[in-house]
Order: C-alpha cells, then structure tokens, then sequence
C-alpha cells in the first residue's frame, strides 16, 4: 500500500489531508486541458494548416465559414488561452513575492486572457455571420 500511495503522489493523484484542494484542482485542469488540446492541435496541424497554406484570403474565408472548422477553432483558442492561464498562474505564485503585485498580475493575466478570447471568438461568430 504504501508502494502504490507513493506512486500516486507522485503522479500528484493523492492529497494528504494537509495539502492543498485548490492546487490539486488547479493540476487537474492543468491535465484536462493538456489532453483536450492534444486532438486540437493534431486538427490544426493536420487539416487546418495545409488547407490554410494554399488558400487565399477568399478561400479562408469559405472554410472558416464551416461551421465545424469554426467549432474546432474555437475550442482551440479557448483551451489553449485557458490552458496558458493556469500555467501563468502557477509561475506568478511562485515567482512573484510581494502580495499586492501578485494579486495585480493574476487580475492582469486573468482578465487580459479573458478580454483577448471574446475579441477572438466574435472576430469567428461575425465571419460566420457573413455568408
């Protein structure tokens, strides 16, 4: 048992009761968003860029307008910014001392990355309007 609870900590799947919840929610959605991300991106590289380097700008603008390119593209922009954040969170916590300059950087992060994700996904819905 005890074997297989140090392998779980190590893993970072066991908390002991001293521990911090947040963090292991924080590493959880670390690893969600790491995993959910891993089909995106083979997408993008995969289908979305090859198409993308022979298209012109006309062309780009036909395939954005599907809506499941649009779809992909918008889970891809909204993991990756979301998936940026915890990282940034974590270096911020860490690395920053001061308390009332940490709490500022995280505001920072946490609503620039925000106000950056509505500015992406309506740019995707009006290219979708536009038919």
């Amino acid at each position: 048992m005890h074997v297989v609870r140090k392998l779980l900590r190590l893993a970072g799947l066991f908390v002991l009761p001293y521990q911090d919840k947040r963090g292991r929610s924080h590493w959880i959605t670390q690893r969600i968003t790491a995993v959910a991300l891993l089909p995106l991106y083979a997408w993008l590289l995969f289908v979305a860029f090859p198409d993308a380097s022979v298209a012109d700008h006309a062309e780009l603008f036909v395939w954005m307008q599907d809506p499941m390119n649009a779809t992909f593209i918008c889970l891809t922009i909204v993991f990756s910014l979301h998936h940026m954040v915890l990282g940034l969170e974590v270096i911020v916590e860490d690395y920053i001392a001061t308390p009332a300059l940490n709490r500022l950087t995280l505001l920072c992060i946490r609503w620039g990355t925000f106000l950056f994700q509505l500015g992406v996904l309506a740019a995707v819905v009006r290219i979708i309007q536009q038919s």
